[in-house]
């Protein structure tokens, strides 16, 4: 690394710079972007995690017509589902989550079809994507069809292996988790032909044309009429700096405390 700031992955994660959870950082005046009027703070806040959706969809070029499966139902899952009607309001979309409060977001951000994660996860996914499953001498079965557009949106290693083995051959997988050390069974990615594509953060995005960047695609939709009070309704903790601790318990344990955006609220910092 060069110049005068430590390393640092982005704004955030430099100990230069300051993040999100201090009462400031520091930013370059290229990092920063005017909400637009009538767009709640609880919206603005997910304008980062939003635009990581967008950049992700835009890479797989997700068409009408399109059977998608997207894997989780944290933030970023539920963000992709909210691009994904908004973008290509044609495309079939099943989302799979653990909790209820997560399915139920999920279909109130557009998603067609929600299944409960777990034992029953197998035949409710042959259903929808018109699969075969075939039972093997070793091993899970191998599926044979399913879905044309995976976006695995949880980063684990059984997320990550769903979304290889439901993705139909030469179909594209997107992966949007951060991903941890995983041992995974990669046969199907050789033997489906499947298009891999990581997508991290955001970028330059070629829309209508025009080379845009991703904040602004992102920041238009949450302008659009209603889109503020959608994507808002994943705020649903709140917390000032002093109570860290019982934000970070709430944030980690999503299942028990119907959280998926937990933020700081600095109006409460007294």
């Amino acid at each position: 690394m060069e110049g005068d700031l430590s390393s640092g992955i982005q704004t955030g994660y430099c100990r230069d710079t300051g993040g999100g959870w201090g009462a400031s950082f520091v930013a370059h005046e290229s990092q920063l972007y005017a909400v637009p009027d009538g767009v709640s703070d609880e919206a603005a806040v997910l304008a980062e995690p939003l635009s990581c959706a967008v950049h992700s969809v835009l890479q797989a070029d997700v068409r009408d017509g399109a059977n998608v499966l997207v894997v989780g139902g944290g933030t970023i899952a539920l963000l992709t589902v909210a691009v994904l009607e908004m973008l290509v309001p044609g495309a079939t979309v099943t989302v799979t989550a653990r909790y209820e409060h997560q399915r139920e977001l999920a279909r109130s951000l557009g998603a067609d079809n929600v299944i409960k994660a777990g034992r029953s996860l197998s035949d409710a996914l042959t259903d929808l994507s018109g699969a075969t499953v075939v039972p093997l001498p070793i091993g899970k079965p191998a599926i044979v069809g399913g879905f044309d557009v995976t976006f695995e949106c949880t980063g684990s290693g059984g997320g990550i292996e769903d979304a290889v083995r439901w993705t139909r051959a030469q179909g594209r997988l997107v992966l949007s988790g951060m991903p941890g050390p995983n041992k995974l069974d990669l046969t199907p990615v050789w033997y489906q032909e499947l298009r891999v594509t990581g997508s991290y953060a955001y970028s330059t995005e070629t829309r209508d044309g025009a080379r845009v960047n991703t904040f602004d695609i992102a920041l238009d939709m949450l302008a659009e009429d209603g889109w503020s009070d959608r994507i808002g309704a994943l705020v649903r903790h709140r917390f000032p700096l002093k109570h860290h601790r019982q934000a970070i318990a709430t944030a980690m344990r999503p299942g028990r405390h119907g959280a998926v955006k937990t933020v700081f609220d600095l109006a409460d910092a007294a």
